[in-house]
């Protein structure tokens, strides 16, 4: 019964609002039968949700119930379990002679003192696997289920509320047989044991009759009741029971019977095999044979349960090799409950060393919610993981979107013997790709070149001297950052721009697909080679801008690198340099000489750049998949460029405009720059840029050696600690990628430090809602901000705002908006946009957009300048797309898939005409297109142009499509999101508010949120309904042509039965121009949403990045 909801939410539903919304969200939040299917939405569980109610022992029923789904590959785990909750505050029990409750607050199973149970308020919930499931997972199993069965009584019994001893004795020996467990083996037995006269002796007659004659009196399976301790939990008493039984398994211990003395004399324990003890005890099984426990729960009304129980199997041993460095990573979703996750994670590895801290590691990664605010440490044992958790560090709060993270590889001169020899050991990736390249390097070069990277002690001078020689330096520094590369690749850290400095630009054009690693490694050797046969040469350090340099240099020099501001490289003939040097010194300027160099970029490597070009001509150099920044122009690589057989000889005599490049990629502050090589040269000068902040992050990945930093770094506690940031930042990563594969364990930890607010609802006056204000003019500035800020508060659900607050960041959504400018009506009288608070989406411009709404009032609204809505800025290089709207007419839709594309990627949307007053209401696609065309070319004079839409929004983007064709315009292509086809529209025949409403509860089982959204968005604004009835007419209406539009269609894999199965075949055979589809995970409306929309947002950026539009040469044609 749920009576919280009956005696605290339901009297203040009625008083607060006669708004059928507020009821309607008050019955769905409440009752006990929507109790499974809310916890499935909250936690995105897709399989079975079942709320089962067959009184006392509904909980077992349920768990039942699971093993069957279970069983049957309905899910993959299940949660089952029970709740019964009182309402809150003081509460108690009238006692009546002959009922079932205790006379005396006190539950006694089996005593004969017992008269009754005492009802009391719980949950209990368990994780349900198959077994062989959770054993290859490495899950802690506590108990394994080895049968189960339910019944009912039926009629056969004195009354409906009485218990039937027939009916208890056969779901027990139905469970045993399911098991396929003899009873003479089942040693303890958690009864239902509600301490009444009657249903204890029932009970155990039942139980003798399921265990049969064991031949003595000897007791041997032990009874139990959990009820003596806390009561009976009604709906939550059978997994509770299951629980208690679970850990006498897991402990191996036989607990006793709080409360129990003499036992009944009508059970007859004397006659066995069962026994009743006050105290507990080892458990100790037959010789040869397993723990087995049984648990009971029968039912007011007659549904009987009972569950075998077997203690669970011994964890494998994994062979544990040396421990080697790790990361723990902790999140929580403020910064306070961090540090304390922290704090208690430290304490448990101290009070509690686990054997295996990659154990740990494996369950924080796989086992835990990553939340917004969040911490990674590096750690090689307990000991050093205590210390590190315990250092009070600022902790990182992700971005609202993943950042983009830039991949920085280093030139010359940056090699150490043993660099990347632990991850040579560690990781097969890396091995596999880097003897690739060695191997490759060896047929070239015709040197050996892994007994100089990897040389051991004795050996590492003569290996520092081979690796001085520019051919084999060159070598193993692609080598080490190709294999990197591809490492990280494999952790599922892609970056989205790339840059070398200098040989590095040979590692970002392999991982671009400019060249294959064949093509790129004959480049590099050649290049080496020739660099051989060049006379003695260096490079100087000069602190002077490049301005300042250039009017000073000699005769003989170059300006090799400017790599900022005030960082430039000059480089010639070692005569040359020497003599610029001692003048800059005689003029206060300290240079300082490159080690390990040659002359790059002068007059020195000029010899090299025929025969460069000579070999860059026999390749098929291709455009750069993934963008990169080149080192001639500092700016972004052209096809061209990376084609031109004369572009490497180019770039290794012009001066590196490392600076400029930077400056590029700078431009998104957000970004993180990694430097996939040895040393730390590019990541000091990024540091050292005077556009970089103080946030910026800019990360190494291999180590630095004793002698050059204090402690050491090795090069697994770097790559692991850029790993750790780069997950603390947002950016996502495949930790199961980064342990290969090694079996690990589960194992148990703290779990989440809640920060306990309360909820519930007290006796008190109940609110009253504001009467709308009459004097608007009159309200203060800081009155209205107040209010609004409120109002947000209430419907976000948050207890503190900043003007900066973003209301879609902080979970608002589609339906938030329509209350938010319902309470806004009905307080203030004013009416705003349905896009306003798209278009003011933080407090501080919301609440300034209300007070100019209040000053307007009494005058005409002014009408708004344009359908388009900017939903991102993006950026200027990058090719915009524009979104068109879905049936219901607004744009909220394409905001989950707007942040899933990342920042720099402009995104637009045009909304319907006709939801503010005095806009025109379109009752044709040709109209709506032709409107929506002649803004986009007002705002965007040329193409190409890349339009999309979801549902029918994805039909008048076809339509825009064929307008701007005939126009003359360039169209790259149309992204049509599981779209409907016009046959749909004129199938389901919408002629009325009536047919929506029905259309939207035929979606609501698929997608109850869309489906919730828009119906309340119809129940309250009438322009909206106007619009979306507007909208079906004209699709029904719609008559399309064949025309060239190249089109790009995405399928929800799950199908309903309203729409069209297979509606791409529809436009696939509509279409005269290119045609590629993907079928994406989700549902018609769930492909719109996390964690669908990822994959969407994917492909279209895919689509934009790596096309200038759909082709027929590569995609299918249509």
């Amino acid at each position: 019964m749920p009576r919280y909801w009956l005696d605290q939410v339901l009297p203040r539903s009625r008083a607060l609002s006669a708004v059928a919304s507020d009821s309607y969200r008050s019955i769905l939040g409440n009752p006990w039968q929507f109790l499974s299917l809310a916890t499935a939405y909250q936690l995105g569980l897709r399989g079975p949700a079942l709320t089962v109610q067959t009184s006392c022992s509904t909980s077992l029923v349920a768990v039942h119930l699971a093993c069957q789904s279970l069983r049957l590959g309905e899910c993959d785990f299940a949660l089952a379990g029970g709740v019964s909750l009182f309402a809150s505050g003081p509460s108690g029990y009238l006692y009546e002679e002959g009922g079932i409750a205790s006379p005396d607050g006190h539950c006694r199973p089996f005593d004969a003192k017992g008269q009754g149970t005492v009802p009391s308020s719980g949950v209990g919930a368990v994780v349900l696997k198959r077994l062989e499931h959770a054993l290859r997972d490495g899950d802690p199993i506590h108990a394994v289920i080895r049968g189960s069965a339910i019944n009912n009584d039926g009629s056969d019994k004195v009354g409906f509320t009485a218990p039937s001893v027939e009916g208890q004795r056969d779901v027990i020996r139905q469970a045993h047989a399911a098991a396929g467990v003899d009873p003479r083996h089942v040693t303890f037995v958690e009864a239902h044991g509600t301490a009444t006269p009657l249903g204890d002796p029932l009970e155990v007659q039942a139980l003798r009759l399921a265990f049969g004659d064991r031949g003595d009196s000897a007791p041997s399976c032990v009874l139990g009741s959990l009820k003596s301790n806390v009561g009976h939990l009604d709906s939550a008493a059978g997994v509770a029971g299951l629980i208690k039984a679970t850990l006498a398994l897991k402990h191996r211990f036989l607990p006793g019977t709080v409360h129990f003395e003499q036992a009944y004399p009508e059970l007859g324990l004397e006659r066995g095999p069962f026994v009743v003890s006050r105290e507990g005890r080892p458990w100790t099984p037959p010789a040869g044979l397993p723990r087995l426990a049984g648990v009971s729960a029968f039912g007011i009304g007659g549904t009987n349960a009972h569950v075998v129980l077997e203690e669970a199997p011994p964890a494998p041993a994994f062979s544990e090799a040396r421990e080697e460095a790790t990361v723990l990573v902790v999140s929580a979703r403020s910064a306070d409950a961090l540090t304390t996750a922290s704090q208690r994670l430290a304490d448990h590895l101290e009070q509690h060393p686990p054997p295996s801290l990659a154990d740990c590691a494996y369950t924080l990664q796989e086992g835990r919610a990553a939340f917004e605010h969040r911490r990674a440490v590096v750690c090689q044992d307990s000991a050093d993981a205590t210390v590190k958790l315990r250092l009070l560090v600022p902790p990182r709060r992700m971005a609202p979107r993943a950042p983009e993270v830039v991949f920085l590889f280093p030139g010359t001169g940056t090699q150490e013997v043993g660099m990347g020899a632990a991850w040579y050991r560690r990781a097969p990736v890396y091995r596999e790709a880097l003897d690739q390249c060695l191997a490759r390097f060896g047929q070239d070069l015709e040197r050996e070149l892994r007994g100089a990277l990897f040389a051991e002690p004795a050996e590492r001078a003569l290996a520092e001297d081979a690796l001085r020689a520019p051919s084999l330096g060159m070598a193993a520094i692609f080598s080490t950052e190709y294999a990197l590369s591809r490492l990280l690749n494999s952790w599922g850290i892609r970056p989205s721009a790339l840059m070398g400095h200098s040989l590095g630009e040979y590692a970002a054009a392999c991982l671009s697909g400019v060249l294959s690693l064949e093509e790129a490694v004959a480049l590099v050797a050649l290049r080496g080679r020739l660099c051989d046969a060049l006379p003695p040469s260096g490079m100087l350090a000069v602190p002077l801008s490049e301005d300042v340099l250039v009017q000073e240099l000699d005769v003989g020099l170059s300006l090799a690198a400017v790599n900022g501001p005030g960082q430039c490289v000059v480089s010639g003939t070692l005569d040359a340099l020497d003599a610029f040097a001692a003048r800059l010194h005689a003029q206060g300027v300290r240079s300082k000489r490159l080690p390990r160099s040659i002359g790059f970029h002068s007059a020195v490597v000029e010899p090299a750049m025929k025969p460069l070009t000579a070999l860059a001509a026999t390749l098929a150099p291709r455009a750069p998949v993934i963008p990169i920044v080149s080192n001639v122009t500092g700016t972004w690589l052209g096809a061209d460029d990376a084609r031109d057989p004369a572009y490497w000889a180019r770039h290794l005599r012009q001066t590196v405009q490392f600076s400029t490049g930077l400056e590029l990629l700078l431009e998104d502050r957000e970004r993180i720059f990694v430097e996939v090589g040895p040393g730390r040269t590019l990541s000091t000068l990024t540091l050292l840029h005077p556009q970089v902040g103080q946030e910026q992050q800019v990360l190494a990945t291999l180590g630095v050696p004793q002698g050059r930093q204090n402690p050491p770094e090795t090069d697994e506690q770097a790559l692991l600690g850029a790993v750790g940031q780069l997950w603390t930042a947002g950016v996502p990563v495949d930790w199961s990628a980064t342990r290969d594969k090694a079996p690990r364990r589960r194992v148990p930890l703290p779990t989440y430090p809640f920060e306990h607010q309360r909820y519930s609802l007290e006796a008190q006056a109940p609110r009253v809602p504001l009467e709308p204000v009459t004097e608007r003019r009159d309200l203060r500035s800081e009155e209205v901000g107040a209010l609004v800020e409120d109002l947000w508060k209430e419907l976000l659900g948050v207890e503190t705002l900043t003007p900066d607050s973003h209301f879609f960041e902080l979970g608002g959504t589609s339906l938030l908006v329509v209350q938010l400018n319902r309470e806004l009506k009905s307080r203030l009288s004013v009416r705003l946009s349905l896009h306003a608070v798209l278009e003011h989406p933080t407090l501080g411009a919301f609440v300034r957009a209300v007070q100019e709404a209040l000053e307007r009032t009494g005058r005409p609204l002014r009408k708004p300048a344009t359908l388009r809505m900017q939903l991102q800025d993006g950026r200027p290089d990058q090719a915009p797309l524009f979104l068109v709207q879905p049936i219901g007419g607004t744009v909220y839709t394409y905001l989950p898939l707007t942040r899933q594309l990342g920042p720099s990627r402009p995104v637009h949307a045009f909304r319907a005409s006709g939801l503010e007053p005095g806009e025109v209401l379109y009752r044709d696609v040709p109209s709506m297109a032709r409107r929506f065309v002649d803004e986009l070319l007002e705002f965007r004079p040329h193409g190409p142009y890349w339009l999309g839409g979801h549902s029918s929004g994805g039909v008048i983007a076809y339509e825009m499509g064929a307008v701007l064709l005939e126009r003359g315009h360039d169209v790259a292509g149309v992204i049509q999101i599981d779209t409907v086809t016009v046959a749909d529209s004129r199938r389901l025949g919408i002629k009325s508010v009536g047919d929506v409403l029905q259309l939207i509860d035929a979606f609501r089982r698929i997608s109850p949120r869309a489906a919730e959204g828009l119906r309340a968005a119809m129940e309250t604004d009438s322009r909206l309904r106007d619009v979306v009835l507007a909208t079906n007419e004209a699709l029904a209406a719609y008559l399309p042509g064949p025309h060239p539009v190249p089109l790009v269609y995405l399928r929800g894999r799950e199908r309903d039965t309203v729409l069209d199965v297979h509606a791409e075949e529809w436009w696939r055979a509509l279409t005269t121009g290119c045609f590629q589809f993907h079928e994406v995970p989700g549902n018609h409306f769930s492909v719109m949403e996390v964690p669908f929309v990822t994959e969407v947002a994917r492909i279209i950026e895919n689509c934009l990045t790596t096309a200038k539009g759909v082709r027929c040469d590569d995609l299918n044609p249509g």
